[in-house]
């Protein structure tokens, strides 16, 4: 990698990127920022929930989902195997934003709210010097969870299980935040629930994916949740048609995601793309208690990654510095 290429390199997480990964990579790179005057000065984190790695075209998915991801992922580093401390909002989140596994933060049943002595990536940013804004599109993320912490601007969206349309006020109020600041250091935190149940998206989009279909799954989130109790049982042609229903909304936030990544243009990036771990994202054991899962992917377009290395044992793709 040249000198040029890693003072600018951007960082893509594939799946759950959680606990001190990114907290301890912001941190050492808020260190650099006094030191080296072309470092970046605009952090964008954007969480998109229940987002599944196997479903996006950069970590081997043959249907056209995610091209746009895809071409973020070809000019950043992909990251093959990371984990998460727990499989659904809460938690997980915490964990991103503060570095420390459940049991310390404390965050593990939605009635809980984060001790005012703990430190968020938003607190590091905002001692740096940094303007601090977040937009969360999940209750659970909203100001009652206490993880407003060191944000000068926490805006939650509510969430709708009947949502068809893309989050546009998210990715327009992420938008109106990099024009307000222009070049000011911006810390911007942006999370997308829409991939997360009901299973719908705008019919072109639909159009593209779901196939001919006369079975009782309708992708709601209430029938998902009978049939995870036993009081309905979906066969093989309903979970395709799940599928296909599912694969439609993850091609549609990943246009509406691009309006956003086109609003820093002109500005020196370095940023990060995660899929939030949750129950509903990864076929993995559940753990609600702080045991890590891992999450297994691939490196996509890896900087540095050497020509004829020995391929993935699970992949079979040629290995980077990421999966060694």
């Amino acid at each position: 990698m040249t000198p040029s290429r890693r003072r600018h390199v951007r960082v893509t997480w594939g799946l759950g990127v959680t606990l001190a990964v990114v907290t301890l990579a912001a941190a050492a790179w808020i260190a650099m920022v006094a030191r080296r005057p072309t470092t970046p000065r605009l952090f964008v984190l954007v969480s998109i929930d229940t987002l599944r790695p196997d479903h996006l075209g950069c970590y081997g998915y043959p249907r056209p989902t995610s091209p746009h991801l895809d071409a973020l992922a070809a000019e950043s580093v992909v990251f093959d195997d990371v984990t998460s401390p727990a499989p659904w909002t809460l938690p997980a989140h915490a964990s991103l934003l503060t570095g420390l596994y459940p049991s310390h933060h404390t965050l593990k049943t939605p009635e809980r709210m984060l001790p005012a002595s703990v430190a968020t990536l938003a607190d590091l940013f905002a001692s740096a010097g940094f303007v601090t804004a977040a937009v969360v599109n999940s209750l659970y993320l909203s100001p009652r969870s206490g993880l407003e912490h060191g944000f000068n601007h926490y805006l939650y969206v509510e969430e709708r299980a009947d949502q068809r349309e893309p989050s546009t006020r998210i990715t327009d109020q992420a938008i109106a935040w990099l024009r307000e600041y222009g070049g000011a250091p911006l810390f911007l935190f942006v999370h997308y629930y829409d991939v997360h149940g009901d299973y719908r998206s705008l019919p072109q989009y639909e159009a593209l994916f779901v196939r001919a279909y006369t079975g009782r799954a309708d992708g709601s989130t209430a029938q998902l949740l009978a049939a995870r109790r036993g009081d309905i049982v979906l066969d093989a042609r309903d979970a395709a048609h799940l599928v296909d229903l599912y694969d439609a909304g993850v091609r549609q936030i990943d246009d509406d995601t691009t309006a956003a990544r086109a609003g820093s243009a002109g500005r020196s990036l370095a940023g990060a793309a995660c899929s939030s771990d949750s129950r509903h994202t990864c076929r993995r054991r559940r753990s609600y208690r702080g045991r890590a899962r891992r999450c297994p992917s691939r490196p996509d377009a890896v900087p540095g990654s050497r020509a004829g290395a020995a391929p993935h044992p699970r992949t079979g793709r040629p290995r980077g510095p990421a999966s060694r």
